[in-house]
């Protein structure tokens, strides 16, 4: 179904519902309406939020009937000789969890993928019971920093010092990840970074680090680092003191179960 599709069935379906008898005593108790639409369609009040609305969900719609369409196919070109029957354990909180995630492509595809391995017998053994759960923790940006140790295991990542006059420091910035493209947005990142790794798909490290320097160039350049080092340059000029910036080196590294979550939920599936 197209936008333009999407959009004249909305339209229609709104007018049917305006037109129809139940808008003629706004006071009556909600009706159903329009072969089962809601009834809160009536209150003329907010008839533009209805027309949206409708819209939505039938885009939500849309998207529904290419999860199961994918699913579907997915199994199919499972070689006969891999098909095995999915666990309930596996497929059931998919199933459920994968319902309000419909509009989200990354998220819903991670979900067909869990899907469509857990009936394939190579795959059985690196699915764990969790994976929903992971699945319906994760944002976009989350899938696509972990897709980014699919290609490399080890990723450069570092953070912000700042070293006072008696040795001392402060953390400034942590978590800072350059390696995924489609994300500029160090705050984003770090949340990321910091949420891959609380849900055990990745280890970071600060006591450790890439032997490549090349790698670590990238951050010298970032805005965030030159705002700080102007900023504490300017303080060491106003104040007479000696504060520095350092940026620490680290490693972000994927673990087991990360390794495992990405053979299942973001490789793409055989055709």
């Amino acid at each position: 179904m197209s936008d333009q599709n999407i959009n004249d069935t909305a339209y229609g379906v709104t007018k049917a519902v305006l037109e129809s008898e139940a808008v003629s005593n706004l006071t009556n108790p909600p009706t159903k309406v329009a072969g089962g639409l809601l009834a809160d369609f009536i209150n003329l009040t907010v008839g533009g939020i209805h027309y949206a609305s409708i819209k939505a969900e039938l885009k939500r719609q849309k998207k529904f009937e290419d999860f199961k369409a994918n699913i579907q196919n997915g199994v199919d070109n499972i070689p006969t000789e891999h098909k095995v029957e999915s666990r309930e354990s596996i497929i059931g909180p998919a199933l459920e969890k994968a319902k309000y995630f419909m509009n989200e492509d990354e998220i819903r595809e991670m979900f067909e993928k869990l899907i469509v391995n857990s009936f394939d017998s190579r795959k059985i053994e690196k699915i764990h019971p969790s994976f929903s759960d992971i699945i319906q923790q994760m944002s976009p940006i989350d899938a696509q920093n972990l897709k980014c140790f699919s290609v490399e295991e080890n990723l450069p990542i570092c953070e912000i010092i700042e070293i006072f006059e008696n040795k001392g420091q402060k953390t400034l910035q942590t978590n800072i990840f350059c390696s995924n493209e489609f994300c500029d947005s160090i705050e984003q990142q770090s949340i990321s970074m910091s949420s891959l790794s609380r849900m055990g798909l990745i280890s970071i490290a600060y006591d450790e680090y890439l032997t490549n320097a090349e790698l670590y160039k990238i951050f010298d350049f970032l805005p965030i680092v030159r705002y700080y080092k102007n900023y504490i340059e300017y303080l060491n000029k106003s104040n007479n003191t000696n504060l520095k910036i350092e940026l620490q080196k680290g490693v972000a590294k994927l673990t087991p179960v990360g390794k495992a979550f990405i053979d299942v939920c973001l490789r793409p599936l055989p055709t």
